[in-house]
């Protein structure tokens, strides 16, 4: 799964990060769907979306925001570089 995510540029709503909605390696802009970076309950961002992953994916990619949340927000916040996210991001879940 493609997970893509900025640091705030004052434009959105919340934290949040984007998924890549599809089983593809390649990333497709058009097929990025934004999910909330919240330490209890992830959620997709677009009201009433149904996606085209299996649930499974979706459980996983909640549990690995929920168990990444600090180092996620300290890079949305822009706290913390990129690389400080890929270091301290736990990559399994």
């Amino acid at each position: 799964m493609i997970v893509s995510i900025s640091p705030d540029d004052g434009t959105s709503t919340g934290p949040r990060l984007k998924f890549q909605d599809n089983s593809s390696d390649h990333i497709n802009p058009e097929a990025l769907v934004p999910i909330s970076i919240d330490p209890k309950e992830p959620s997709i961002l677009l009201p009433n979306y149904q996606t085209n992953l299996p649930s499974e994916d979706i459980a996983k990619l909640k549990q690995w925001i929920t168990q990444n949340h600090d180092v996620l927000l300290k890079y949305w916040n822009g706290e913390v570089l990129e690389g400080i996210l890929m270091r301290d991001a736990k990559l399994n879940v």
